[in-house]
């Protein structure tokens, strides 16, 4: 990467590395797996080996920050602040928007989309959008993880799992996992079948409480950089998969959990889903840069991500301020009168900035007011252009919703995701990251070539054999996008690291060379780590376990793995 600020700007006091984040790279084991049920081609129900990545324990880690990504962190936290403390008089209309937000941006990113109508109807018990009634579901799932920690306390699994429970109880597919940890093993990419081609597989379920222990103890440090904490807790919690659905979501609450339990926030939740749903593969490849070892993009994009919603956040602030007298005039205009102090009309202005969708009966029980009061209300403010239909064939349970509110809640994902687009920062973070990870595949590379070459000059002697496997190519977890952006040069590279991959390591081969040299091959082929200790245990319980166990079915036999 050409030294640059993240401005773009060039800036010769600012190396290369100044924006890394050192932490340990994710470790990887090769364990034992079969299909539970029969699917997919040949290649994936015979597939009797996966390779796991296992995250490196970080419960009492203290990544070194330098100090240009520390002032940008610190940057990103004042917005943040500036926001929930400025606007008290319309904060709790801003709290509810920027929660929409931020659950819908934080949705879309898992490419569940659906219209802001839907998404009001479903608020109100019309299920015939699922997408819509996800996004409702993630609404109430990050209300319910942030608000768990109010006043300082600590985050906790029970709070998580029952966050996840919200998410996911409507999902037909998912209900009965809903709240709970994993009991299988999941992938991301690759096979629907099997972990074959995947590319990236979390570790072992039995090892996700163990991991989740050690995510909760950094979580709830108070002795780590606020962005930092949120950040690290976020990846990891995303490197662990701990559900089988819905990681992502609850994961991106995790980040404005950690600001309300440290005191950024108070009231509000940032939308900074709408930055990274903008720069979503940019997103992805940088949670892949931490698992190779840098938290530097992950930290750096949530911060920009955070620094762009609060601005916005901060122009829908004013917006909403404004739009109590608007609504007065709109209302003269359409009646030739402003609304008469405490009628129904007033009340129900007074509420919008709160509840922008209601239904008739909502709107009456909340304003106190008769149902002949509140719809004649309700039937004046539509005709000033205040209100509109969202169901307009019921003749009962109505859903209305507050035009401005909706649109300030379409415009700010809008302007958050044109601010980020246009910014050339996230260009300069994606090809760092690019840059990075094909420095550490060709590290790799290195190492392979010189195995295959020991491999060649050995003698042939009667020995045990080993089966050498090949660690995952960190390019592999790039998008596409990223990966097209890689030069000839490191094409040639990928194509020739699956070459010895498979044609020369992969196999089992005689071993005749001292126990030293053999250690080194292995220390060569895969990225070893410090976990939790119970997630050794757990590890070496599997490993003595596959050794001991029978050999398995041939594809046609019982298949007892999990997806």
């Amino acid at each position: 990467m050409d030294k640059q600020s993240l401005d773009g700007a060039p800036n010769p006091e600012i190396p290369d590395t100044v924006l890394s984040v050192e932490i340990a790279p994710h470790g990887e084991e090769v364990v034992a797996w079969r299909q539970r049920g029969r699917g997919g081609d040949r290649a994936d129900r015979t597939l009797r080996e996966i390779t796991v990545s296992l995250p490196p324990r970080i419960g009492d880690c203290q990544p070194g920050t330098p100090p240009f990504v520390a002032h940008r962190s610190d940057s990103a936290l004042n917005a943040i602040a500036r926001v929930d403390s400025a606007h008290g008089a319309h904060l709790a209309g801003l709290s509810a928007l920027l929660l929409r937000a931020e659950s819908v941006a934080s949705s879309k990113i898992e490419n569940v989309e659906a219209t802001l109508d839907d998404y009001a109807r479903a608020r109100h018990g019309n299920k015939s959008n699922d997408s819509a009634v996800s996004m409702v579901a993630a609404t109430r799932a990050l209300a319910a993880l942030i608000s768990s920690v109010d006043g300082g306390c600590d985050i906790t699994l029970d709070n998580i799992l029952a966050a996840h429970h919200v998410l996911m109880e409507n999902d037909p597919s998912e209900r009965t996992h809903a709240g709970r940890l994993r009991s299988e093993q999941n992938w991301i990419g690759g096979s629907d079948y099997s972990p074959r081609g995947a590319d990236y597989v979390p570790p072992p379920h039995e090892a996700v409480p163990a991991y989740i222990e050690d995510l909760l103890e950094f979580a709830n440090r108070d002795d780590v950089p606020v962005m930092l904490q949120a950040a690290l807790v976020h990846a990891q919690f995303e490197s662990i998969h701990p559900f089988t659905d819905g990681n992502g979501r609850i994961g991106r609450a995790l980040i404005n959990t950690v600001f309300r339990r440290r005191g950024i926030t108070t009231s509000v939740a940032i939308p900074l889903a709408s930055a990274l749903v903008a720069k979503r593969e940019s997103y992805f490849d940088m949670l892949a840069a931490y698992r190779a070892g840098d938290a530097g993009p992950i930290l750096l994009g949530l911060s920009r991500a955070a620094q762009t919603a609060a601005r916005e956040a901060d122009v829908s602030a004013r917006r909403l301020a404004e739009m109590p007298e608007e609504w007065v005039r709109q209302h003269q205009k359409a009646t030739g009168r402003a609304p008469r102090a405490k009628s129904a009309s007033a009340k129900v202005l007074d509420r919008l900035l709160t509840e922008p969708f209601f239904t008739t009966e909502e709107m009456e029980e909340s304003i106190g007011s008769s149902r002949t009061s509140t719809s004649d209300a309700i039937k004046v403010l539509q005709e000033a252009g205040i209100l509109r239909p969202l169901t307009p064939n019921r003749k009962r349970n109505q859903v209305w919703a507050a035009v401005a509110v909706v649109d300030e809640l379409e415009d700010l994902g809008l302007r958050v995701a044109s601010e980020t687009n246009n910014d050339p920062a996230w260009r300069d973070l994606q090809i760092r990251v690019v840059e990075e990870l094909r420095r550490r595949d060709q590290e790799s590379l290195a190492r392979l070539e010189k195995l295959a070459r020991s491999f060649a000059a050995s003698p042939s002697i009667d020995a045990p054999t080993v089966s050498l496997k090949v660690m995952t190519p960190v390019s592999k977890q790039l998008s596409e996008t990223s990966q097209r952006l890689m030069s000839p040069t490191f094409e040639r590279l990928s194509r020739q690291l699956q070459e010895i991959a498979t044609s020369r390591l992969d196999l089992q081969v005689p071993v005749a060379l001292p126990k030293g040299v053999l250690r080194e091959w292995s220390d060569a082929l895969a990225r070893s780590v410090q976990v939790p200790p119970a997630v050794r245990e757990v590890m070496e319980a599997q490993r003595a376990l596959a050794e001991s166990g029978p050999e398995g079915e041939d594809e046609d036999g019982p298949s007892v793995g999990d997806r």
